[in-house]
């Protein structure tokens, strides 16, 4: 959970973070091939940013994630499909390329005019965030300290718990796939992807 000062100051950290999607998206566009120290310099400082705003909406996503209400319920789904988005086009397709050329050594087709539908779904999923965030601020409750932990039975912990462990696995999977670790990273890939359903299936249908 964020501090209480980075929540008070919602405004500066969600245009910290629609500033640097937006910088992020124009360098991509304008300058798709820079140097390896200067996209890295750049990509960190525009991180320092992005960072801020991001806490901030996960602290949103978090605060409403259980309410039952369907304004609630509307910015959460809103927050998912926007981190889809990023994640698909931001994080998954750029890393496969890298993943099945260091794991393998095959070379995937990359037409020219993928690259600006990576940078355009990258944003939208953004900006998608960003402002489900801020309608977020107008619905549920306003507090941000932790809900008392809820009963809940033991199949539906071991379905929920496969499936958080599936999806991080995805997540850093796609995240670490480069050079030596691309093989290693697709294992992940394969393992969460295959514990994914099987959490769901336990809490759904297991009794």
């Amino acid at each position: 959970m964020i501090s209480q000062r980075l929540y008070d100051h919602w405004k500066l950290a969600l245009l910290s973070y629609f500033g640097a999607s937006i910088a992020q998206s124009v360098l991509s566009i304008l300058y798709p091939r820079l140097s390896f120290s200067v996209g890295l310099a750049s990509n960190l400082v525009l991180l320092l940013f992005f960072i801020l705003g991001f806490l901030y909406i996960f602290s949103e996503f978090v605060r409403l994630a259980d309410a039952t209400d369907a304004s609630s319920k509307r910015a959460v789904k809103r927050m998912i499909i926007g981190f889809a988005a990023l994640f698909v086009f931001g994080v998954a397709i750029p890393n496969s390329y890298r993943i099945a050329f260091d794991a393998f050594n095959v070379t995937l087709p990359y037409d020219p005019s993928l690259h600006y539908l990576l940078v355009a779904g990258d944003l939208a999923g953004k900006l998608v965030m960003g402002l489900a965030a801020v309608f977020a601020r107008k619905v549920g409750p306003f507090n941000i300290s932790p809900e008392p932990e809820r009963v809940q039975l033991m199949r539906a912990r071991l379905g929920e718990g496969l499936e958080a462990i599936g999806i991080m696995m995805i997540i850093l999977g796609f995240l670490i796939g480069i050079r030596v670790l691309a093989l290693a990273a697709f294992v992940l890939i394969v393992g969460g992807a295959i514990l994914v359903p099987i959490g769901y299936l336990v809490r759904r249908f297991w009794h």
